[in-house]
């Protein structure tokens, strides 16, 4: 067993009271609806009875958890709250007297720990303090406009959740990571852990955590026992209750899944007494105490209510209170169907063809910064300005590698390294990339002449909703 599944227990559908007939009709219900999912794992009575990751995703990657992330944060909270060190009507301003000046509004001075938790600031619209050439977030902060009071109105805002982190950093010393290590992550055996940071060194809280699959699954093995854990109780039921309770009445257009109200850093489901934590394009931790099941979730999905339908339509009508007898067939037909989950490939005949062939492209202006491209036989290689990245592909079966290119701003600067890629040949000639670590794949096409190339790239799912850019180029016949 690897060290990403210790205190996991596995088990079959039917011994969890669950038809498996339920579990393929929800794979079904993924592919007709395009729901872009990566991997899921699904557990009852605490035990994981279905998992699966569509191939070139696997079991041990991480995945950038987005928004998910600040579910753990408000954890985070929570343990200090535990010990003694805040409470949830604390005023933000009391922790921070060296970054408040006289500017400060009258309704930032009145927002408290509760306020952030909850979403319900008082900002309108969210504010934006990330911008690294003012690197005291928390200053910026304090110092935006509030223009309504807190508690009064909800406003989705990972500004917030950055403050839930510098709060604990401030008052622990830690960082949210080192500070959840022996509270969380080591008990949980959670493995695998990244945060990303701030300019000034404090995990950014609302967005930038990269675990497993695995880790969220347990982690709502936590929620779903009330703070307990392999029989140890971590975190008090209290806190468990306060966070998974609605506190604000959230908005959103997402669906009706998004209206249900909001708790501590996390959203309450249509299906009674569910709540989640879930993060951009997909990112879920679903935990249903009614049903005792947890449900974790990683996609790369533009249609977030349509991953939570499928579940509901699907799973819910299979659960039965007793375990289920004479399923072997069933069994067998959606162990088969888990082995052979996998984001489709690019297929097609022929190779890059002699004229294109390690050709240097000089690619005009283009919001990705792109200045040449070289396309091999077996990789293309990207030139940005000073900076090279190199993609190695095979021919209509994907082909792991590591390379370093930084992602457009509106992904959150996410670093796209490990990938997969596949290429087919003809007219147009295609590459579909999987960024192994985030929601995204993109898919290139190549259309050359004896002048240049065109090389339009769309990628599944963006923060802008821009999906599509085309970039055109011509060849430099003085390139040796």
């Amino acid at each position: 067993m690897k060290d990403s599944e210790q205190l996991l227990s596995y088990s079959t559908p039917s011994a969890c009271g669950v038809d498996p007939r339920g579990v393929l009709r929800m794979i079904e219900l993924f592919r007709e609806r395009d729901a872009g999912i990566h991997g899921f794992m699904l557990l009852r009575h605490n035990q994981v009875f279905a998992q699966g990751w569509y191939h070139p995703y696997q079991k041990e990657r991480t995945h950038t958890l987005f928004s998910l992330s600040k579910t753990f944060t408000a954890t985070a909270v929570g343990f200090a709250v535990q010990e003694g060190l805040l409470t949830v009507e604390d005023y933000v301003v009391d922790f921070f007297p060296d970054k408040v000046s006289d500017a400060v509004c009258d309704n930032m001075r009145k927002m408290k720990v509760k306020h952030l938790l909850t979403m319900s600031t008082g900002h309108d619209p969210a504010p934006n303090i990330f911008d690294e050439t003012k690197p005291d977030f928390v200053r910026s902060f304090l110092h935006t406009d509030v223009p309504k009071t807190p508690g009064t109105y909800f406003e989705y805002n990972s500004a917030a959740s950055y403050m839930l982190s510098a709060i604990v950093t401030r008052v622990t010393g830690q960082t949210v990571s080192d500070y959840l290590k022996p509270r969380l992550r080591d008990p949980l055996a959670l493995g695998a852990w990244e945060f990303n940071k701030c300019p000034e060194g404090i995990d950014l809280g609302g967005y930038g955590l990269h675990v497993t699959l695995l880790a969220i699954a347990k982690f709502g093995l936590l929620f779903l026992n009330e703070g307990s854990f392999n029989g140890k109780q971590l975190l008090s039921k209290e806190w468990i209750k306060e966070a998974s309770s609605a506190h604000t009445q959230s908005r959103g257009d997402a669906g009706p899944d998004w209206l249900q109200g909001y708790g501590y850093q996390m959203w309450r489901c249509q299906v009674p007494n569910a709540f989640r934590g879930d993060g951009a394009f997909g990112q879920y931790m679903l935990v249903l105490p009614d049903q005792d099941m947890v449900i974790a979730i990683n996609s790369g999905s533009n249609g977030l209510q349509t991953v939570l339908s499928s579940i509901w339509e699907s799973i819910l009508p299979a659960l039965h209170d007793e375990p289920l007898t004479g399923m072997e067939a069933e069994e067998q037909a959606l162990a088969s169907a888990l082995s052979s989950l996998a984001i489709d490939c690019v297929s097609g005949e022929g190779s890059v063809p002699k004229e294109v062939l390690s050709r240097v492209l000089l690619v005009d202006e283009n919001p990705l910064g792109l200045t040449k491209l070289v396309l091999g036989a077996s990789s293309v290689t990207l030139s940005f300005g000073e900076e090279e990245a190199v993609i190695r592909f095979s021919q209509s079966c994907y082909e792991n590698g590591q390379t370093l290119w930084r992602s457009d701003a509106r992904e959150e600067g996410l670093l796209l390294g490990d990938y997969a890629a596949a290429f087919a040949g003809g007219d147009p000639m295609k590459l579909r990339v999987v960024w192994c670590n985030t929601p995204f794949i993109d898919d290139w096409s190549f259309t050359a002449d004896h002048k240049g190339m065109t090389v339009q790239i769309h990628r599944n799912c963006t923060m802008s909703g821009k999906n599509d850019i085309t970039l055109y180029g011509t060849w430099d016949d003085h390139a040796e």
